[in-house]
């Protein structure tokens, strides 16, 4: 495990014992790299095991949030520009500005990273708050999470985080996704309370935050204390059932 999930990752059940990348490992008989496991178990995506939450986090919010009404929405734009598929999956803060546009939210920026230099030199919207500042690892964000209605993201580590917290999230995917998301379906077997949007055409965001702007309208007017719309759902041969609801 990197070093750097160590805290948050410690909140897994099942484990005997549990070491970071660097550390002096026992002696063992089998090693398993933890990507064949699903080869080594069979698995289908109507096996996938998606209990979740699979990860729990006690520490408080780092910050305290008005509870004024409106939605919490936290968002992320982009990637670790390290990954060769970055520049497609990652839209960058400025596709994501429509969406600052919708009423009756309030955004908080999770952003971390590379990402955070699309700030820079601009005026972001009044209804945004950047958390960067008091983030400093995954325990932080989990908790900030936990706080939050919903959590908009590209296909990066915060969507992952979400979905094993059982938080309601929302992903925009392009146009040839990382495998795990297979194609077309709106959502996903991993990860119960996460709804897909998905690119039409490469390299082309501005159909997929029209779309996520016109699902988020009705669910922003709803305000904080109406309940989740359930995760459209793939149904049919190979589709997951039914496990779960976002927002």
């Amino acid at each position: 495990m990197q070093p750097r999930l160590d805290k948050i990752c410690r909140s897994l059940e099942g484990y005997d014992e549990y070491y970071t990348f660097g550390q002096q490992l026992p002696a063992f008989d089998v090693h398993a790299p933890l990507l064949t496991l699903p080869y080594i178990f069979k698995t289908r995506v109507d096996s996938i095991p998606a209990k979740v939450p699979y990860l729990s986090v006690d520490k408080p919010c780092p910050v305290k949030m008005p509870d004024d009404g409106r939605l919490r929405v936290g968002i992320v734009w982009a990637g670790n520009p390290k990954f060769v598929e970055d520049k497609q999956r990652s839209p960058r803060l400025e596709a994501f500005l429509p969406v600052f546009d919708v009423p009756n939210v309030q955004f908080y920026g999770l952003q971390m990273g590379d990402g955070r230099a699309d700030m820079a030199g601009r005026a972001m919207p009044a209804n945004f708050t950047d958390l960067g500042p008091v983030i400093e690892d995954w325990v932080d964000t989990g908790a900030v999470m936990k706080e939050l209605d919903l959590i908009l993201t590209s296909c990066t580590s915060p969507a992952h985080l979400a979905g094993a917290l059982a938080r309601p999230v929302w992903v925009v995917l392009p146009f040839m996704p990382d495998y795990r998301w297979l194609m077309q379906r709106p959502d996903t077997p991993w990860y119960p309370t996460m709804r897909l949007f998905r690119q039409t055409a490469p390299n082309n965001w501005g159909p997929v935050m029209s779309e996520l702007v016109a699902a988020l309208r009705p669910r922003a007017a709803a305000g904080r204390g109406a309940p989740a719309a359930p995760v459209p759902l793939m149904m049919g041969e190979g589709a997951a059932q039914p496990a779960g609801l976002g927002a």
